[in-house]
């Protein structure tokens, strides 16, 4: 832990998910490919630079296929439409025409294509007024991810204090710069513990994700990648959107009435005179969810999934 954060410090962000971990940080990389290679390919190698390309989409679609398959039978049907959404966009004709230009007319080799072109779409996105759409800008991100770990031969990795003792996220709280659904689904969720990160709002797909899974999630805390280091006890409140770093004994002591909802589900309650809860579902399925929660209405429901999942208008 850094001078900069102090044990029993309390840093305030966005609740992304419900629930509360306490646990020791692995930091995970997401600036491995901030510094690209400089090579440009020379003329004669545009073709084995095309089929680079070629290779690296087909080889995502195939991954997300299979993360696809994994998501649905975790989580459901219409959560794991994320990943056929990320996809298409890996399949996208405009970026293999895009970047196929960018190889073939100004020597650019695949990697500096893609990133080219995505980060294009990225902040064209992200200065969006919508808040919901802004946040498709993450999916966009983490394709160019992707491309660029398989062009490398890079995996995702932890960035570990401790790299022989290094527990790679298990039984871990994992402190990232953002919360994608790559994370969510890719680093072993069943023990994962929470999530702390810098970027990620509550309509990403990510986030949905981590609550579908039940994972609790903390977004908004600035610097907490640099802030953070690995091993650092966290208690992470993904119902207020508190972490605190370092927890005292006394505030240890007060975990006890967190017990259950670390545990699962909270209590229910009767319904309250003069008052209606309201649930909000992404498909028809979850209605029964609601009623078991003494829920008296659907306050929002995210009809495009069901449009998802049935592949059809």
């Amino acid at each position: 832990m850094t001078d900069a954060v102090q044990s029993g410090t309390v840093l305030k962000g966005l609740a992304l998910s419900g629930g509360v971990a306490l646990a020791s940080v692995c930091r995970f990389n997401q600036k491995r490919h901030n510094k690209l290679p400089s090579r440009l390919a020379a003329v004669h190698d545009v073709r084995s630079e095309l089929a680079r390309l070629d290779n690296a989409i087909g080889k995502a679609a195939d991954r997300l296929d299979e993360i696809k398959q994994a998501a649905v039978e975790r989580v459901g049907a219409a959560e794991a439409e994320i990943f056929e959404a990320q996809k298409m966009i890996a399949q996208d004709p405009s970026l293999l025409e895009k970047a196929t230009a960018l190889i073939r007319d100004d020597n650019m080799d695949a990697p500096h294509a893609v990133a080219s072109v995505l980060d294009s779409y990225e902040t064209r996105i992200q200065e969006l007024d919508d808040e919901y759409l802004r946040e498709r800008a993450s999916d966009i991100g983490e394709v160019k991810r992707r491309l660029l770990d398989i062009m490398g031969d890079v995996n995702p990795e932890f960035q570990c204090a401790d790299s022989e003792n290094c527990q790679r996220g298990r039984d871990r709280i994992v402190v990232a710069e953002e919360l994608t659904p790559m994370m969510t689904m890719e680093l072993d969720s069943d023990h994962t513990l929470a999530f702390v990160t810098e970027r990620g709002g509550i309509n990403s797909h990510a986030a949905i994700l981590a609550r579908a899974l039940g994972i609790p999630a903390v977004s908004g805390i600035v610097g907490a990648h640099k802030l953070i280091t690995c091993g650092t006890e966290l208690l992470v409140n993904g119902d207020t959107g508190e972490v605190i770093v370092g927890p005292t004994e006394q505030v240890l002591a007060g975990m006890d009435a967190h017990s259950e909802i670390a545990a699962g589900l909270p209590e229910t309650v009767d319904p309250v005179d003069g008052l209606t809860v309201m649930a909000n579902i992404s498909r028809a399925s979850e209605a029964d969810d609601a009623l078991s929660m003494k829920a008296e209405g659907i306050g929002l429901y995210r009809t495009e999934f069901e449009f998802m999942v049935a592949g059809r208008m």
